[in-house]
């Protein structure tokens, strides 16, 4: 039995003489969903109609309708069994029509007395903020949310969203927006506090027990919501606390079922874990979904850190079969034989080949000049790097001294490399080179830029501090399994060393 109800919160039937209140639908919904976050017994999500209902295994369906009424809002909220809608729970208020926030607020109560605020009582905010909120254009997003924020500078609900949509953008007004909020935070709910702390903490980069901490916060007063639970789980996982996250993962689960990406969570968190065989079953289950291809490599990556190659090369084959383009069929069969530490068949296949696309052969040789310098093969590298793009040139020439590689590095005009594939050219050349203490310190900066949430960076911070012979330092870093990530140019070798650090062939 479920220690809460699965409560599926539709779009409000909205029954109003004015068609542009058709904001309203989505805007009530999402109030009510927020309100009711932060219920104990329920777990509370938006959802677009009945099917979604029924996918997420809902206990309960909560319709509202809007109407007009002698000059006032009307507004009535059903909670009722998924379906037949029997068993119903009534609730209703009036208000005037300027007031439908706190209305909403006030219907909210009567579901559930742990109800708190929305996150602003601005109806024009609130209609700005839904139609940047559920629009598909990333444009429009940014501008209404921008907007929502204009019109109540302490609506922390919409700087939270905003900075979520930057971040995912790598905009450089990230920044901007948690300055501005955190001049606000002081006005926001308490709810928002909480999650801007989170926020905070997670795009500044905090430590890991800082984030850690912000997590359990929000965790705490929503203590039924998906999103929290799962972050929280996540967090814990990368904390080394195994079984707190499980449990955070699994109650996420459990408020609903059918969610892909709370399931992946779970398995990337017991793969972390090195607890490989339960972490498999979950890959194994989401690959089971039509259209799921994107988790096989997870789930070959999964395989071959159990000791299962036969298993991960199988299931890596699976993936590559619906791939009609046979250059980018092949160059990443090449990439997984690399990953599987099989680097001379990779340079071998993807040398004899004749591609028929530029790109894909200018991506092939700059894989192939990694591949060799891994190997300290570094006169092959530059044969091959002289057909290739110019930034692997510079990591193929290398430098006779550290010092005169992070003048090449830093020389490299804006047109070439931005920071950020400056930073990451000059960290892997380090190592890759053989300047192993410059390799330590620079790989240590970025661990404590990161937080230490980044599994990449520890595996090759131990292994830098191990190749300089600082193996006492190298023991003090967690390392832990990670997933490679295939659109990562230097997967090779990060990957590479994990399985070193974890006593596998590299």
């Amino acid at each position: 039995m479920n220690p809460f109800e699965r409560v599926a919160i539709q779009p409000a039937n909205v029954l109003l003489p004015d068609p542009a209140a058709e904001w309203m639908r989505l805007a009530v919904a999402l109030v009510l969903e927020q309100d009711l976050g932060s219920s104990a017994s329920a777990a509370y999500s938006l959802v677009a109609g009945q099917s979604a209902a029924y996918q997420m295994q809902s206990t309960r369906v909560l319709l509202t309708t809007v109407e007009m009424r002698a000059g006032e809002l009307s507004i009535s909220s059903m909670l009722g069994n998924p379906g037949t809608l029997s068993n119903p729970r009534n609730v209703s208020t009036e208000a005037a029509p300027t007031e439908l926030i706190p209305a909403l607020d006030q219907l909210a109560r009567q579901l559930d007395p742990r109800a708190t605020p929305f996150s602003t009582r601005n109806q024009r905010a609130l209609e700005l903020f839904a139609a940047g909120f559920f629009s598909a254009d990333v444009q429009l997003k940014l501008s209404r949310l921008h907007e929502a924020i204009g019109a109540d500078p302490a609506f922390g609900l919409a700087y939270i969203a905003l900075a979520d949509l930057q971040a995912a953008a790598k905009s450089p007004e990230l920044a901007n927006t948690l300055q501005l909020a955190a001049l606000h935070r002081s006005s926001f709910t308490q709810l928002d506090k909480a999650r801007f702390d989170l926020l905070q903490a997670r795009y500044g980069q905090a430590p890991l027990a800082v984030q850690t901490s912000a997590a359990s916060a929000l965790a705490t007063l929503l203590p039924n919501n998906g999103e929290a639970l799962a972050s929280l789980g996540s967090y814990f996982f990368l904390s080394g606390k195994v079984e707190d996250g499980e449990h955070a993962l699994n109650r996420a689960l459990q408020t609903n079922p059918a969610n892909p990406r709370f399931r992946q969570q779970l398995a990337v968190g017991l793969l972390e874990s090195r607890k490989y065989s339960a972490a498999a079953q979950v890959f194994e289950s989401l690959a089971q979904n039509p259209g799921n291809n994107a988790v096989l490599p997870q789930l070959a990556s999964c395989l071959l850190l159990s000791g299962n190659a036969a298993g991960a090369n199988d299931v890596f084959a699976k993936f590559l079969r619906p791939i009609l383009n046979p250059d980018a069929r092949l160059l990443l069969e090449a990439s997984w034989q690399a990953l599987t530490g099989r680097r001379s068949q990779a340079l071998q296949a993807l040398s004899n080949h004749r591609f028929a696309d530029a790109r894909v052969s200018n991506l092939a040789k700059s894989q192939m000049v990694l591949w060799q310098l891994l190997d300290k093969h570094t006169e092959a590298a530059r044969q091959i790097a002289a057909g290739a793009d110019p930034l692997v040139g510079v990591l193929a020439n290398g430098a006779p001294s550290a010092a005169e590689w992070h003048s090449r590095v830093e020389a490299l005009p804006a047109g070439t490399a931005n920071q950020e594939m400056k930073d990451l050219l000059l960290r892997y050349g380090y190592f890759l080179h053989g300047f192993y203490p410059q390799a330590a310190q620079a790989w240590e900066e970025a661990d404590k830029a990161a937080g230490g949430t980044d599994l990449r960076i520890r595996a090759m911070l131990a292994a830098s501090l191990r190749a300089a012979r600082r193996e006492a330092d190298a023991n003090k870093i967690a390392v832990q399994p990670f997933v490679p990530d295939l659109s990562d140019f230097y997967n090779a070798v990060s990957f590479a060393q994990l399985r070193l650090l974890l006593g596998q062939a590299g």
